[in-house]
């Protein structure tokens, strides 16, 4: 499949398309963001920090080397929520809008490579399902920011438009699950308000399901008698709600038990409750702290780099090797226990090229996570003993599945290890397979049929 860029002349293949729309959006938001309007001081800054800082915002990740409540200016916040906003919905679905807005009709291919970045299959109408994915996130994003503005103003007392202000940027944060904060503690200010750390987790799961998954539960008439006109939940769907309420309920008992009287020690029964909830739904992807991530213990850290790693739902604003990639892998494992050749879930059989994909998404994933780890263990400064190792290990997963959690490690990185975390958090964006048929070479060779052979494994 190739996109012809009638401007130039040239093919480019969908993948490259959207790595070039990537790398161009960073590097327009780095441009932004070294502005002297854009600082509080004034002054230009074009460094390490603001490439890493604008590479955080396009990926949707989160993590901020520099502390943007205090040295961003109003101009420099409002590029961020541009950047974040780009990256949330997707660059491919904002500038496709645009062009056919202004009136250009697009080709069968190009209608593809839009409907593959929002994590759709089949080719249909691609205008309608743009329309619909920009209303329906500018809707959830508008509904979020006056519900928090209001909690603001009524519980902790914010002038009127101080929290319209504070709102619209958690909102927007929360549901293209970047979780930038204005204050150095994220959100661990509000972690006694019940209310709020509910709504927050709430926007940040509607963002992590993923637009295909929401047009499908809408597309549903339970109340219709003819059962081809009620519709049905698609394998996906049902994937990705199965395997994100498993998820969440696990890892939230898990939080409670283990740090019920650690991290969570200083909150009530209720807001342990709320805070452990909160915390297993922002590490899937979303990146918001209710409490001090360095407060936790290794055994939690360790569960959220799990979580982090298997992040959110595909088309989503999460990253991560993708809630489905988890649940395929798990139960193929479950149907090779049971002795069966194919892997089965919902009482569908899975493609065998689906299996594959998966496992090649996890073990590519695990293999750039891990030889970043090795690089940064090189970079950075690390005790001979192996102190620190868990500390580099937990912000390479969280760059690389675009969470944006800190074990407290991102302001402290050396240049080196910026530009490595950085180049994490854009491979991460762009996913394994999708820098694999990036870097691939255009002209791929018929595929050839050699005689089996068995081999030993295991």
């Amino acid at each position: 499949m190739r996109i012809r860029i009638r401007s130039v002349g040239t093919v480019m293949s969908p993948q490259r398309s959207i790595a070039a729309a990537f790398a161009s959006a960073i590097l327009i938001g780095t441009l932004l963001l070294s502005l002297p309007w854009a600082h509080t001081d004034g002054r230009w800054h074009l460094d390490a920090d603001i490439v890493f800082l604008s590479t955080s915002a396009v990926c949707v990740t989160g993590l901020d080397p520099v502390g943007i409540g205090t040295e961003l200016s109003f101009f420099g916040i409002c590029v961020l929520l541009m950047l974040v906003q780009l990256g949330g919905i997707g660059i491919m679905t904002v500038g496709t809008f645009f062009f056919v807005f202004m009136g250009r009709r697009l080709s069968v291919s190009e209608e593809r490579a839009v409907i593959a970045s929002l994590g759709e299959n089949s080719v249909g109408n691609v205008v309608p399902m743009l329309k619909k994915t920009l209303v329906f996130t500018f809707s959830w994003e508008l509904i979020g920011a006056l519900f928090i503005a209001y909690i603001l103003a009524e519980m902790h007392g914010y002038e009127p438009d101080h929290a319209l202000g504070h709102g619209l940027f958690i909102s927007i944060m929360s549901f293209c699950n970047a979780g930038f904060g204005l204050f150095p503690d994220s959100l661990c200010r509000y972690s006694e308000n019940p209310v709020l750390m509910l709504l927050v987790s709430l926007f940040v799961i509607a963002g992590g399901t993923g637009f295909v998954v929401h047009s499908n539960v809408l597309s549903l008439r339970p109340w219709k008698k003819s059962l081809s006109e009620r519709g049905r939940l698609t394998l996906h769907s049902k994937i990705v709600l199965a395997s994100s309420a498993a998820l969440i309920a696990v890892c939230t008992m898990l939080y409670l038990l283990i740090e019920w009287n650690g991290a969570f020690s200083h909150l009530s029964w209720r807001d342990k409750l709320v805070g452990a909830f909160f915390h297993s739904v922002t590490s899937r992807t979303a990146g918001f702290a209710g409490v001090s991530t360095e407060s936790l213990s290794p055994a939690s850290q360790i569960l959220t780099m799990a979580e982090m790693f298997i992040g959110a739902a595909p088309g989503s604003t999460g990253g991560g090797i993708k809630l489905t990639t988890a649940a395929v892998i798990v139960a193929t494992v479950c149907s090779m226990l049971k002795n069966r050749s194919e892997t089965e879930m919902f009482g569908r059989t899975v493609q065998e090229r689906t299996v594959r994909e998966a496992v090649a998404i996890t073990v590519l994933s695990l293999s750039i996570v891990a030889a970043a780890v090795f690089v940064l263990s090189v970079t950075e400064p690390v005790d001979k003993t192996g102190a620190g190792i868990l500390r580099l290990s937990f912000e390479a997963v969280s760059a690389y599945a675009t969470c944006g959690l800190s074990a407290g490690s991102t302001s402290s990185l050396t240049v080196p290890g910026k530009l490595v975390v950085s180049l994490l958090m854009f491979i991460g964006r762009l996913g394994p397979m999708t820098l694999a048929m990036t870097m691939a070479r255009a002209g791929a060779s018929t595929p050839k049929r050699y005689p089996e052979e068995n081999v030993l494994v295991g």
